[in-house]
């Protein structure tokens, strides 16, 4: 199914607009009574949303403008910016840690920035650039597939040293991904892929010889992880009882069970109130299908399949190859997050630490997602307009035949 440019445009953004809305209200329903508990003031989640909101929505005004040309001429100044930025992250005192032993943030005048986010589409922007580069560079393996899967190679290295497991899986997806949509031959993973794999199991060795204690407890995180997981797949009378390791998971399916079809309405959610952990950021997917219901929770399901097919469309009828590919990766990059997280609330994924898209409360995600947004726009509208500006079919062929004979000499000969 194929909409025009203009139509696709409106309706990406309806969709959008719809999922900030739902975001702003949940995120208030499912952090007011615990903050209103901890720290005495019950809008402090609601306020930081907000500004963060705000930041993103100045960010899609911004790329919205900004022309695409001028993104392919920064690609290289803007990968550069966001690999130093991930390298910069993990120096003690220059990166932070929040409540976990991963460095994945910068803290900056009291707000937090995490590169991981801005490195997504960093490496978007270069793929695209890259891919649409003279001739089918992707068809060659050297230096036309090597330098690009070096490059997602190495941000996946840089965020894996951040211990963020999920979000390094996920540039590896997505990177990959568009290197298929872009032509790269799918032999060409083979060789890369296994020297991908030797070097993973030798840089994990080294990492027990020097930290056996780290290494094995992130090895007995994922045991537990795929554990959780396998064990809800299972019937329910068939289940085990993992010592409270599915906590979270048990709430977050007791809160989409409890919703019924409506749900129990808007700030009447239950799970919220101390029993479901990370209710107002990763699974608040929970707390919307708890106080809106199934039909509520099926709702923000088809506004982000309406948001990827609008993004699609909106590529078929790019003008040029880089804004195709910029667009294919930025709208596959927000439906796939939604993909993962929605499976991760649901039991059906391992938990990543993923935020969905527009609604959950975090200050990168929420401004890089909205920056996406404003350049899938950009795209649209140039689109569009160009399309305005040229004739139509009808007309040019009109003015093709009724063009003037030329005059040559024989004319003159014939009329004297």
């Amino acid at each position: 199914m194929k909409l025009s440019p203009l139509f696709a445009r409106n309706l990406l953004v309806v969709c959008v607009v719809s999922l900030l809305a739902v975001g702003v209200v949940e995120t208030f329903s499912a952090s007011g009574a615990r903050c209103e508990y901890s720290l005495q003031d019950g809008t402090i989640r609601l306020r930081q949303h907000v500004t963060h909101l705000s930041m993103g929505l100045a960010a899609l005004f911004v790329m919205m403008i900004v022309p695409q040309e001028s993104l392919r001429r920064l690609r290289t100044p803007i990968t550069v910016a966001a690999l130093l930025l991930l390298l910069l992250v993990l120096i003690p005192g220059v990166g932070t840690q929040q409540n976990t032993e991963s460095r994945r943030w910068f803290s900056i005048f009291g707000m937090s920035f995490q590169p991981s986010e801005f490195a997504k589409l960093a490496l978007l922007i270069f793929l695209a650039s890259w891919a649409a580069g003279p001739g089918d560079r992707l068809k060659q393996f050297h230096p036309g597939f090597t330098v690009p899967a070096a490059v997602v190679l190495i941000s996946v290295f840089l965020v894996l040293v951040e211990v963020d497991k999920g979000t390094a899986v996920f540039i590896l997806i997505l990177g990959a991904g568009v290197l298929v949509v872009a032509g790269a031959r799918l032999r060409f993973f083979v060789p890369v892929g296994v020297g991908v794999l030797l070097l993973g199991l030798l840089a994990l060795g080294v990492a027990a010889l020097f930290a056996p204690g780290r290494v094995n407890r992130e090895l007995c995180q994922t045991r537990d992880r795929v554990e959780i997981v396998l064990n809800n797949l299972r019937p329910e009378d068939e289940r085990k009882d993992l010592g409270g390791k599915n906590w979270q998971l048990d709430q977050s399916m007791i809160a989409l069970t409890e919703g019924g079809w409506t749900g129990t309405g808007p700030g009447k959610g239950k799970q919220q109130l101390f029993f479901l952990p990370e209710s107002d950021s990763d699974f608040i997917f929970a707390i919307i299908g708890q106080e809106l219901g199934f039909l509520g929770a099926s709702l923000v399901v088809l506004l982000f399949a309406l948001f990827v097919l609008c993004g699609f469309s909106i590529a078929l009828a790019a003008a040029d190859r880089f804004s195709a590919l910029l667009t294919i990766g930025l709208t596959g990059w927000i439906g796939l997050q939604a993909f993962i997280n929605i499976g991760v609330v649901t039991g059906s994924l391992f938990q990543t630490g993923i935020a969905l898209p527009f609604i959950t409360r975090g200050g990168t995600a929420m401004i890089v997602c909205l920056a996406a947004v404003g350049v899938i726009v950009g795209v649209a509208n140039r689109t569009v307009s160009r399309r305005c500006t040229r004739p139509p079919v009808k007309e040019r062929k009109a003015k093709t035949l009724r063009r003037k004979k030329p005059v040559v000499a024989r004319d003159f000969a014939l009329k004297s």
